[in-house]
C-alpha cells in the first residue's frame, strides 16, 4: 500500500490507472463499434501541468500562456 501523501509514487499509480482506463474503452470499442464503423483507438501520454507562481495576474496570464 502507497502512502497517501507519497509524491514519488503519485505519477506511477496515476500512469497505471490511465493505461487501465485506456484498455477498458479500446476493448469496448473493438467489442461494439469497430466492426460497424471501421475506427482505430490510440493514446497520446503527452500531459503538462503548470501553477502560477503567484496569484498576481502576471504570474497567471505567464502559466496560461505556457500551456497554450
Amino acid at each position: 500500500m502507497h502512502s497517501a501523501d507519497n509524491s514519488a509514487t503519485k505519477p506511477y499509480i496515476v500512469s497505471h490507472n490511465l493505461l487501465l482506463a485506456h484498455a477498458t474503452v479500446v476493448e469496448l470499442y473493438r467489442e461494439k463499434f469497430q466492426e460497424k464503423q471501421g475506427g482505430q483507438s490510440g493514446i497520446s501520454l503527452v500531459g503538462q501541468y503548470v501553477e502560477p507562481y503567484s496569484e498576481s495576474a502576471e504570474d497567471r496570464a505567464s502559466a496560461i500562456a505556457t500551456i497554450l
